[in-house]
């Protein structure tokens, strides 16, 4: 019995460490609802009927019309309820004998959204393709993109000021270029992909007009052995290649008042454009510079230089327009009227000549430029306050007030107010103390309305 006994409890003993050593089961946590991902709002899905509504393609055309159409339309336009711009755009994978293409779309808006997308066309007019030696013989080419892209992408430069002919091949210039053939009847082939990658490029030449920039890259083919008869031949102007390396700065303007940046202006185009300077040097085009002031926009030409080799060779010659600056009326928060001994003894001189009970306001006013130019101006820069300085400068024959900053200083240059007129508002004399304020009511001829500052002169002796 005592033996039974102890057996039953080694067995209760070995049991109970064996579930001491099993893992305490972790709670399986109850399946939640996933939430539906939401799709990005106002972002509506490009489809194939877009794309054919957004270009008009006319499918009794062959892909060469259908090339054009792709490379000439980039604007914005209402499509099916939907606000689409396509702004770069390739067709790939052409095949003319079947009348289909791949468009890759690789820039666009919908309703404001970036998209990109591939889609497949067809439909197109079929043309039979000609035989080897016809397309070698009768090959040609053109642009297969916008300008914009196509400035961008290849190398002008390497072929224009360094003769370096290589980086011209057919692997360069297919994102850009579309290789046709043309049948005896004049039908346009267009290559496919695959035919592309069987041609040659040689002779590569390109030939410019110095002064108006417009230029032609020419080349000659060899598809399989055989060369083109003649030289295929694309547009290209040097000017318009180097405009896409030459940028204005969008924010420059916003900041400056117009007159001072065109008076100043050889100082201010460093800031004004944006460029590799460690490549290129950009001065101004002389006798370029002309002022709008009624637009308040200003327009100049500047000359690009590459540094280097060729320093001294004129690469590029382009113009820029300058808009959006700070408008004239912008002049009342940012300058005001102080004074110094001087001007308390010239404004003292002018009261003795007051006579009491009149009008104070015509007073000051008869006679004004004569105590205005003694008046003391500050441009408040920030942390910089900047005094301006009277001046007389000669325009067209004529000595004119000039009201300005120092060419010397970036704070303040740009305020300069050729022939500003003033008139006197109001005034009021207390004992020797004169408070009233002053209206610009004009500066380079620019009429102006509620460019008021009021102005205290002290210690007048009266």
């Amino acid at each position: 019995m005592m033996k039974n006994l102890a057996f039953v409890l080694m067995a209760l003993v070995c049991f109970g460490s064996c579930r001491k050593d099993d893992p305490t089961p972790t709670p399986k946590p109850k399946p939640g609802k996933e939430e539906p991902k939401k799709p990005e709002e106002n972002k509506p899905e490009v489809t194939l009927a877009d794309i054919e509504a957004y270009y008009a393609f006319d499918k009794t055309s062959d892909l060469a019309v259908a090339q054009t159409q792709i490379a000439a339309t980039t604007s914005e336009k209402e499509v099916n309820n939907k606000k689409l711009q396509i702004k770069e755009a390739e067709m790939t994978n052409p095949k003319a004998t079947e009348g289909t293409f791949t468009l890759v779309v690789k820039s666009g808006t919908v309703n404001g959204k970036d998209f990109s997308k591939s889609f497949n066309l067809s439909g197109f007019k079929k043309v039979s393709r000609p035989d080897d030696q016809v397309i070698a013989k009768r090959m040609q080419a053109e642009w297969s993109v916008a300008p914009e892209v196509y400035l961008q992408g290849i190398d002008l430069e390497s072929l224009y000021l360094d003769g370096k002919k290589e980086k011209f091949t057919t692997e360069t210039l297919s994102p850009y270029v579309r290789f046709y053939s043309s049948s005896v009847s004049g039908e346009q082939y267009v290559l496919t992909t695959e035919e592309v990658k069987g041609i040659q490029i040689k002779e590569v030449k390109y030939t410019t007009n110095e002064t108006s920039g417009a230029g032609e890259l020419t080349f000659k083919t060899v598809y399989k052995g055989v060369t083109s008869t003649s030289a295929l031949t694309l547009s290209l102007n040097r000017n318009a290649y180097y405009a896409q390396r030459v940028t204005l700065d969008p924010d420059f303007a916003k900041s400056l008042y117009m007159r001072g940046v065109y008076q100043y202006l050889s100082i201010y185009v460093g800031s004004i454009l944006k460029y590799d300077t460690d490549k290129y040097a950009a001065t101004l085009k002389e006798d370029s510079k002309l002022a709008n002031n009624s637009s308040n926009s200003l327009s100049f030409s500047i000359e690009l230089h590459r540094k280097g080799v060729h320093s001294d060779k004129v690469i590029a010659v382009l113009p820029f327009e300058v808009a959006s600056f700070k408008p004239l009326e912008t002049l009342k928060q940012d300058i005001f009227m102080s004074q110094d001994s001087e001007f308390i003894e010239v404004m003292s001189k002018k009261l003795k000549t007051w006579q009491r009970g009149t009008d104070l306001v015509q007073h000051l006013n008869t006679g004004l430029d004569n105590w205005m130019t003694k008046s003391k101006w500050v441009f408040k820069y920030p942390g910089n306050p900047q005094n301006l300085t009277w001046s007389k400068v000669r325009v067209n024959g004529s000595e004119q007030n000039l009201l300005s900053g120092s060419s010397s200083r970036n704070e303040g240059r740009d305020v300069y107010l050729l022939s500003p007129k003033f008139q006197v508002v109001s005034a009021e004399l207390n004992g020797t103390t004169l408070k009233g304020t002053v209206e610009l009511i004009s500066a380079n001829d620019v009429s102006l309305s509620g460019v008021t500052f009021p102005f205290t002169v002290l210690s007048l002796k009266l």
